[in-house]
């Protein structure tokens, strides 16, 4: 644990967290203080103002706790990124109560207009987007303006390029990076574990390992309360417990159908919906709430 003049106490957590759980990146604590002879044990987590977590084989993963914001680092190519895998960290967001904001890495090597287009679905949706090219530290100061002053956590999919960032904005870091495999074409993690760093004055950024697949820990009739394009139409439902999948009068498929929804959004909602319902055979865990 880091103290506020920078030294760090190192302490234990008692029964391996089957009290109270196990701390994750960005927690409070409260905690004794280590001896001469003995490290500290940790006796409480404080409450969580926010929480990025997901499902990793039918069981909860905790990844950050009490950020501001989740800046979600892609890329539409070398490596593309789903926009399933983009939907479903969004969804992941929206249930840990974060702002996000959507970072489009290696303008380098894309065209605008191509981007453009690839963001379109999350332009309509309302989301923050941000283009930035790492490599010729273009778009920077306006994703520094998202992180300045604020409690961020960088997260997406291995190779995206969030240790290049976090290495051209916070000097002096040097984190390891590698490049896309030949093999695979996907990325190849660098970061093993979520690592917090100080940023400017009053502000911190939480690395975090590369994420291959993402199931959001929500049950999946709350789904859509976590697509926030779907909330307006959802009041036009003929229905109050409308799923927006298949009932008559439903006021999403009308916005869907008018064009308020992207429906590259829409059928992503129905392909998440059924994945949450299949259960631990998708990663989520049996009678979750």
């Amino acid at each position: 644990m880091e103290r506020s003049d920078g030294t760090l106490d190192s302490c234990r957590v008692p029964g391996k967290g089957k009290s109270f759980g196990m701390p994750v990146p960005g927690d409070f604590i409260r905690y004794n203080l280590p001896t001469a002879t003995q490290d500290g044990w940790v006796e409480e987590i404080l409450p969580r103002s926010s929480l990025f977590q997901r499902f990793v084989f039918g069981r909860i993963k905790e990844i950050a706790a009490n950020m501001d914001r989740v800046l979600l680092i892609v890329t539409p190519s070398e490596p593309t990124v789903s926009p399933r895998l983009l939907d479903r960290m969004l969804v992941g967001a929206s249930v840990g109560n974060l702002e996000v904001v959507i970072v489009v890495n290696k303008m380098d090597i894309l065209k605008q207009k191509d981007v453009e287009a690839w963001l379109e679905p999350w332009k309509i949706a309302g989301y923050s987007t941000v283009t930035v090219s790492a490599r010729e530290q273009t778009g920077l100061l306006e994703l520094e303006n998202h992180l300045k002053d604020k409690v961020c956590l960088l997260a997406g999919a291995s190779g995206v390029g969030k240790s290049t960032i976090l290495n051209k904005i916070i000097e002096n870091l040097n984190l390891n990076t590698t490049e896309i495999s030949n093999a695979t074409g996907r990325g190849v993690h660098t970061t093993t574990f979520t690592q917090l760093y100080r940023f400017g004055d009053s502000g911190i950024v939480a690395d975090s390992p590369g994420i291959r697949e993402f199931y959001p820990a929500v049950e999946p009739d709350n789904l859509a309360f976590h697509f926030p394009e779907f909330q307006q139409p959802a009041e036009e439902c003929e229905f109050h417990d409308c799923l927006h999948l298949e009932e008559p009068n439903c006021g999403v498929i009308v916005a869907v159908e008018e064009g308020r929804i992207h429906p590259q959004r829409y059928e992503s909602y129905g392909i998440l919906y059924q994945s949450l319902k299949e259960g631990p055979r998708r990663g989520r865990a049996p009678g979750f709430a």
